[in-house]
């Protein structure tokens, strides 16, 4: 087993003068990670993050951390955060965000070749349920992988129980957090209650959803193959794209607008898509910086000036998890995020929307008041100067109905927008649409 995660390590190509970081939470899986960084004699910064979510078990989590840290000779770094952020959003999905970013700024500071983490077997399986369950394409089914050049996960290869195991044999502390058996959380409820049900239903199910990374990166091979041919690095031949059923049509398009830009919405390849029957000229703009053209016979990418306006089509699918405009981070929450940045009832909403730069006709019912304001005199009620004036959005339905505005993120107003109050939320909103300003 040790030799397993030694080879998974080699991944990394780390050398003795590499530095790594790694993630230890006091649980089992980290804590077992610790103990193999130490025995291997890598040199480590032990990172820990006290959420301070169950009181004086969380500190206890926290001094054993530090404690054995020390012990086994590595500096460690333990950070608190606030909760009251915590609380307003989705718990696991706001800490995970604030983990990741605390790593990757030490890692820069410390100029670490690596983020260790303690992702295991039975973690791979949730991810790919998730995935599953959330409606995300075959390639996606790769779920997490052991090195992706900036996280390496040497027990990914591992059972939970193998982990437990070395833990016995090696003598190693660690704590259990009992907020684990809870079901609150969907991999919670898939660990405790969803799991066991197949498992007694369809014993051996997890080794057929292992089997499915595989078969995820030979589509994707496969996919990389046939746009070979059709493709460069800033163009797609249209004759030869439109040869494919449609659904090999949106794999090429992602993978083909994916090498420049690092994610694509739902939305916006199915516009990407629709480009290819209208005429030439037309455009899909993903960002500030980048657009698809349609030419005679070629989608071309494009390079373009922020003063060209945005353009941006999200469907809800796209919001299972937060997608982000510059600094502003969009997202669907099921628990209410208090009045924090803009909140929107997305039931009230026709899906998908458009996030689009404000036109001259504009008009919008604002948060509050009964009748209708054109965009241009509500932006110079708030005294919003001339080339801010340019950079601010609108959120808006298909049929033109405008749902929110939202003003550059380096303006400062009080707030980050106003909403319609056709959306408000009320007592009876069960799905809110948040859009807040990342700090």
């Amino acid at each position: 087993m040790v030799e397993v995660w030694r080879k998974n390590l080699d991944k990394a190509q780390l050398t003795p003068q590499s530095k790594v970081i790694v993630g230890v939470s006091g649980g089992a899986d980290s804590m077992a990670l610790l103990y193999l960084v130490h025995s291997l004699k890598l040199d480590a910064l032990i990172v820990h993050i006290n959420y301070g979510k169950r009181g004086e078990e969380s500190d206890k989590d926290q001094e054993l951390v530090e404690g054995m840290s020390f012990e086994w000779g590595f500096e460690c770094v333990s950070l608190s955060l606030e909760m009251e952020e915590g609380a307003k959003r989705n718990f696991q999905d706001w800490a995970r965000t604030e983990r990741y970013r605390i790593f990757r700024e030490l890692k820069e500071v410390n100029d670490a070749a690596a983020i260790l983490v303690a992702h295991h077997q039975d973690d791979q399986v949730e991810t790919i349920l998730h995935r599953l369950f959330r409606g995300s394409g075959v390639v996606a089914w790769q779920g997490m992988k052991v090195w992706d050049g900036e996280l390496l996960r040497p027990f990914l290869n591992s059972t939970k129980q193998e982990i437990l195991d070395y833990c016995a044999q090696h003598c190693i502390p660690f704590r259990i957090d009992a907020s684990n058996l809870e079901s609150d959380y969907a991999r919670n409820f898939i660990r405790n209650n969803f799991g066991p049900k197949l498992t007694q239903f369809f014993p051996g199910w997890e080794t057929n959803i292992l089997a499915l990374p595989k078969r995820a990166q030979i589509t994707e091979q496969a996919i990389e193959a046939l746009l070979g041919p059709i493709s460069n690095e800033d163009s797609l031949e249209l004759e030869l794209l439109l040869t494919y059923p449609i659904e090999l049509q949106l794999a090429l398009l992602k993978l083909f607008v994916e090498r420049r830009h690092t994610s694509i919405s739902k939305g916006q390849l199915e516009e990407l898509l629709n480009l290819t029957t209208l005429e030439v000229g037309k455009r899909v703009i993903l960002d500030d910086n980048l657009s698809v053209i349609k030419e005679r016979e070629q989608l071309v990418l494009s390079t373009q000036s922020s003063h060209s306006g945005t353009q941006l089509l999200l469907d809800k699918s796209d919001l299972n998890t937060p997608f982000k405009l510059k600094r502003h981070t969009f997202k669907i929450e099921t628990i209410d995020p208090g009045n924090v940045g803009l909140r929107m009832d997305a039931q009230t909403m026709e899906w998908p929307i458009t996030i689009r730069n404000w036109e001259n006709g504009d008009k919008i019912k604002p948060f509050g008041m009964e009748g209708t304001q054109k965009i241009s005199d509500h932006l110079t009620n708030l005294k919003v100067s001339s080339i801010n004036k340019e950079k601010t959005l609108v959120l808006c339905a298909s049929d033109g109905n405008i749902y929110a505005i939202i003003f550059p993120e380096n303006i400062d107003y009080n707030r980050i927008g106003t909403i319609s109050e056709n959306v408000r939320c009320t007592p009876q909103t069960k799905e809110y649409f948040t859009i807040n300003i990342e700090q």
